[in-house]
């Protein structure tokens, strides 16, 4: 039997095909060995280690997921090794983080990584935190103990009326910026707190420790009106 041309030219090129996804690298992928799956880090810059050859090159992708579900940073970069640190601390306090390791796998798309379930959780909360009953209050102003890492503070004023039908509403008064362990009302506050029937309200006080690029989780104090 004789192969005509256009036979020729289809089986050379189903050849071709064969031998390309012969020759072709198979697709790898690695699990990490650190963080292991499952884990809570209290590291914002964790260090990620994997099986393989030392000197072979990986395809390392990486999402930081907030706890609503945002990403935050996602990173796709090629390194040769088999452990890579993340560039810079991650900025929150909470995040899930989403890992491919890879070799050849060069289909692996954004969508495939964002489809991973969470490989290990960081849970930095403790380097940054006011600690439950660290603020009080004096006559005229707040004091509170700061955490070790801390540079400044936030402090916001929140006052809530009740309707007769039960219904809250709260009101944010102000947001200060304070740098210390201590904020004084200001003056305008104080007055308002003085008024006639502002006993009646709710008065709310929350301070908020920040620490670099971290902000902890607010930690709230009932005002006293009597003491001001």
């Amino acid at each position: 039997m004789y192969l005509t041309w256009k036979r020729w030219l289809l089986l050379s090129f189903g050849l071709m095909s064969v031998w390309s996804a012969w020759a072709q690298p198979a697709c790898e992928r690695y699990e990490l060995l650190k963080p292991k799956r499952g884990s809570q880090i209290a590291d914002r810059q964790p260090e990620l280690q994997w099986g393989g050859e030392a000197n072979s090159s990986y395809r390392v992708q990486v999402a930081v997921v907030l706890p609503e579900g945002r990403v935050l940073e996602s990173i796709d970069t090629v390194v040769t090794g088999t452990r890579w640190r993340l560039g810079a601390p991650v900025s929150v306090l909470t995040s899930a983080v989403k890992v491919i390791v890879s070799r050849n796998c060069s289909s692996y798309s954004v969508q495939d990584l964002h489809a991973q379930g969470p490989h290990f959780v960081i849970q930095a909360t403790d380097q940054c935190t006011l600690r439950p009953q660290s603020i009080r209050q004096g006559a005229d102003a707040l004091h509170w103990i700061a955490p070790a890492n801390s540079d400044k503070f936030v402090v916001q004023i929140f006052s809530m009326t009740q309707a007769a039908d039960g219904v809250t509403t709260t009101q944010r008064l102000g947001g200060y910026e304070v740098v210390g362990i201590s904020w004084k009302f200001p003056a305008d506050l104080q007055a308002q707190l003085r008024r006639p029937g502002m006993a009646d309200r709710s008065w709310v006080a929350t301070v908020q420790a920040r620490c670099g690029a971290l902000l902890s989780h607010p930690q709230a104090l009932v005002l006293d009106v009597s003491l001001v």
